[in-house]
């Protein structure tokens, strides 16, 4: 079945961010890769803050589109300039939106790979963030207690209920010197530092353009809502969970 795409590309919106290039796509989709297309409408495209649809068939459809290739190449006698792409737009033939973030120059000529902004997006700031403190940050609290988390054992364990007794217990959890270090690492690994910033917090000023300030503004609105439901949550706990509170989770995380 033969498949209509619609292409929206964005450039943005200072001095010297568009280009004389050559500009072509490729859309790669689950079930199918689309030939290189030309991005070309009739006049000069790619103008300082122009938001430019472009529409491109392809034999098939392609399936979910899950990144594009944007291919700068040079155009007639025009001299090697560099271009500012802000993101990509693609509309299914079924209407479905797939966006691609780019927000970098372009230098020379090159080909680019973007990836749905949605989905990378997503599962990078999780990982960093979320996922991280839930794995990391409750760690200390369960292994200052030395049964919960064992450094080493002196002894195998025992092979049947009941065999077990005070001596045999003492002679196999660790000693002293190897508990004490464990509690120590886990005490360095969960310690705050000092230049924490809670999760959404963003004291640079990376974007200039209003979409991404909004989507950031959106982000940090939800995530005192869900804040918030956390607190409300832990008064009726008789111990409160606090480790995925926004507030509690620091921004990213570094190793």
């Amino acid at each position: 079945m033969m498949g209509n795409y619609k292409v929206r590309v964005t450039t943005g919106n200072f001095l010297l961010a568009g280009t004389f290039s050559s500009i072509s796509i490729t859309l790669v989709g689950t079930h199918e890769e689309s030939d290189k297309k030309p991005l070309d409408n009739c006049g000069k495209d790619f103008n300082p803050g122009a938001v430019e649809e472009f529409k491109l068939c392809c034999r098939r459809w392609l399936g979910d589109i899950i990144l594009v290739r944007l291919h700068k190449e040079p155009y007639s006698f025009y001299p090697s300039d560099n271009w500012y792409c802000s993101f990509v737009e693609v509309v299914s033939p079924h209407g479905q939106c797939y966006r691609f973030p780019c927000y970098q120059w372009i230098e020379g000529y090159r080909t680019l790979e973007l990836r749905e902004g949605k989905v990378y997006l997503t599962m990078w700031i999780y990982c960093c963030s979320a996922r991280h403190a839930a794995l990391n940050n409750g760690q200390y609290d369960l292994g200052a207690w030395m049964p919960n988390f064992p450094a080493t054992m002196r002894n195998p364990p025992p092979q049947a209920k009941g065999t077990t007794s005070l001596e045999s217990y003492l002679d196999t959890i660790p000693e002293v010197n190897s508990t004490s270090l464990a509690i120590y690492i886990l005490w360095v690994l969960c310690c705050e530092p000092g230049d924490s910033r809670s999760l959404g917090t963003y004291p640079d000023e990376h974007f200039t353009e209003e979409e991404p300030k909004q989507l950031i503004a959106a982000f940090q609105g939800r995530l005192a809502q869900i804040s918030q439901e956390i607190q409300e949550r832990n008064k009726s706990l008789p111990i409160p969970y606090r480790y995925l509170d926004p507030h509690q989770i620091e921004n990213s995380t570094s190793t």
